[in-house]
């Protein structure tokens, strides 16, 4: 399906601004917009899906709880989609937990809400699925560059993927999150921070990671990012602002 022309964005989502672009139904529930903080807790895997939140200028992780205690991030979600989906899948309980990445605001809207828009709207029905395989996709291009890709190359992607669903050239990432994003050593990803930085591809202090030459950082990254790009572009183009001094609200 080709992106829509018929009304210009007006939310802030992506996906939202699609959805609405035709169908006026889902602007009435428009009406919570709230503040995240970075490391807040939105969804608990196993608890009841009671809202869903469509980000504006957040990055919010899922995430895989495991018996041992530990986490393991496997997908960030921003400004292209929404977190709750499982719920439009039949499942009452979250599959996975998650967290807010960085400081910013999203819409919520009640899990039932958009459970009825799901199954009234066979427009809205065929959005969400085509963003689901979208995210299979991803999903499948992540195993692929994990095993085979340098960090170097994954530290590239992730901050193009992360600029794209922020909108802004500026990405308030610490090193450490972004290790957890592509498993790996903070150190590892210190290391190729800084020969980005010294090539005066980025700049970055503590949190806060500007990128100053998409282009040459696109050449830097590996075919996965154009891969999951592509993935998106069936809904909508992903392009993040070309103005170096374009920011975003974070940590």
């Amino acid at each position: 399906m080709k992106p829509t022309t018929s009304r210009r964005h007006t939310t802030g989502n992506l996906f939202l601004d699609l959805v609405i672009a035709d169908d006026d139904e889902i602007l009435k529930h428009l009406n919570t917009r709230v503040c995240l903080t970075k490391g807040q807790e939105l969804v608990r895997s196993a608890s009841t899906v009671a809202h869903m939140y469509f980000p504006v200028d957040v990055l919010i992780s899922l995430s895989c709880d495991l018996e041992n205690g530990y986490t393991a991030e496997f997908r960030q979600i921003g400004r292209e989609g929404f977190v709750g989906f499982s719920a439009l899948m039949g499942s009452r309980a979250a599959q996975n937990t998650a967290v807010v990445q960085t400081d910013g605001s999203a819409y919520r809207i009640r899990t039932q809400t958009i459970q009825d828009i799901f199954d009234s709207s066979p427009r809205f029905r065929r959005i969400t699925l085509q963003y689901m395989q979208a995210l299979m996709q991803e999903a499948a291009q992540s195993v692929v560059c994990n095993r085979f890709h340098s960090v170097n190359q994954q530290y590239s992607r992730s901050l193009l993927v992360a600029a794209d669903r922020l909108g802004s050239r500026t990405v308030c990432l610490t090193h450490e999150q972004l290790a957890v994003a592509i498993g790996c050593r903070r150190e590892a990803v210190s290391l190729a921070a800084g020969k980005l930085q010294q090539a005066g591809l980025i700049h970055y202090a503590y949190g806060k990671i500007e990128i100053m030459d998409m282009t040459a950082l696109k050449a830097r990254s590996c075919e996965c990012y154009e891969s999951v790009k592509s993935a998106f572009s069936m809904l909508y183009p992903t392009d993040v602002p070309e103005s170096p001094g374009s920011t975003s609200k974070g940590a």
